[in-house]
């Protein structure tokens, strides 16, 4: 791990500013404790270079009451509007927008927001480390437009790809993470919410998750694993089906949100379009499996297909409460599916028609990851909505 790490620290240690970009810093934080003081003397807080270790060592005695976090957040807020970022939207997905300023590291981090990129995102990683990772932890609930969501995707992301050693241990996190920017769309949905420059940021967020994803089941099949490829495949369009599911299901129950919906909606059937074809192209490029290998393939898959449903079943029962009522008979009807290809395999298993029922059990997963991902997604819709 911490060889994974060591090139992302090295970078936060390196954090330069330009010139200009220091006196303004410098100047603004002498205004702002001038005009409201905190109870820390400003030579221990700057340093003309910013140096880290004494803004981090002032960062641990600086104490605000109420009144003077309202003034301060109110102080950055102007600061920010006369003095805008230099970045585009388009070079950090979707920028941070600050909701707070009434905490200490708010208020940094909206003195870093004007820097470049490659600097800001470099200050917070080292504000993560100083911070025992705190603020990674609050980051990771964060949607689109929120201000902590750079640290999670530039971030908390970032450093968790990097862990990442093998092509099978890449493409689960690379799944994962097409999961989430699916799930946060669908949140921000359904709130009516994903407007304008949000929606086409979004939308370029899952689509490039979703070429990041594709290409990690072509790793694995370069690495031999074609199987494992297809599993990818075969996941990400389970996922898609079920996001579109509750879209759909949600698009009908709130008139106020139906025009976002429907936007995301068309997005999400796009995707789904591209990886079925892909799936299927996949299917045709198999090699062919000798039929003593093909038994015990699909005497293992039927192993694993039992300990996943039991799995899924007692996810939909655990969230089922926190779901849209609608959405979870649907979740409950694909794992009656699931159990039904469960009984075809093992027929056909038992029959020697090994490669049948190794296509049930396919089936049978696809319906299982549909079932979790709607109840995962319904939850975290109405979460969203409450």
């Amino acid at each position: 791990m911490s060889d994974a790490l060591d090139p992302i620290f090295h970078r936060a240690r390196k954090i330069e500013l330009r010139t200009k970009e220091s006196a303004e810093i410098s100047h603004t934080l002498h205004s702002f404790i001038a005009n409201t003081p905190v109870r820390a003397e400003a030579s221990t807080c700057l340093t003309t270079s910013m140096d880290q270790k004494t803004v981090f060592h002032a960062a641990k005695n600086v104490h605000l009451s109420g009144e003077e976090s309202v003034v301060i957040e109110q102080n950055v807020r102007r600061h920010m509007l006369s003095h805008p970022v230099r970045a585009r939207l388009d070079d950090l997905e979707t920028w941070p927008s600050v909701h707070s300023g009434t905490d200490f590291f708010g208020m940094l981090l909206s003195f870093l927001y004007p820097l470049r990129p490659a600097t800001f995102f470099s200050a917070i990683t080292a504000l993560i480390v100083a911070s025992g990772t705190g603020m990674s932890v609050m980051a990771r609930t964060a949607l689109p437009g929120d201000f902590l969501y750079a640290v999670k995707v530039h971030v908390n992301e970032n450093v968790s790809a990097a862990l990442q050693s093998s092509p099978d241990a890449r493409a689960l996190f690379e799944t994962e993470l097409l999961e989430s920017r699916l799930r946060e769309a669908a949140q921000l949905a359904t709130a009516g919410q994903l407007k304008g420059d949000l929606y086409s940021s979004v939308s370029r967020g899952i689509n490039r998750q979703l070429t990041r994803t594709q290409d990690a089941a072509a790793a694995l099949a370069l690495s031999g694993q074609d199987d494992a490829a297809l599993d990818v495949h075969s996941q990400v369009e389970s996922d898609l089906t079920a996001n579109a599911n509750v879209l759909i299901s949600f698009g009908e129950t709130s008139p106020t949100a139906k025009a976002d919906v429907q936007d995301l909606l068309k997005n999400v059937s796009s995707a789904e379009s591209i990886v079925t074809h892909a799936r299927v192209v996949r299917e045709k490029s198999l090699p062919p499996i000798e039929q003593v290998d093909l038994k015990t393939r699909a005497e293992t898959s039927i192993q694993n297909l039992l300990s996943k449903i039991d799995t899924v079943r007692l996810y939909i029962e655990q969230n089922a409460d926190g779901a849209d009522s609608q959405v979870v008979i649907q979740a409950r009807g694909r794992l009656d599916y699931s159990k039904r290809m469960l009984t075809n395999a093992r027929t056909r298993a038992q029959a020697g028609q090994y490669a049948d029922a190794i296509q049930n059990v396919r089936d049978a997963q696809g319906a299982l990851q549909e079932a979790k991902t709607m109840v995962a997604v319904s939850s975290a819709v109405r979460a969203r909505l409450q």
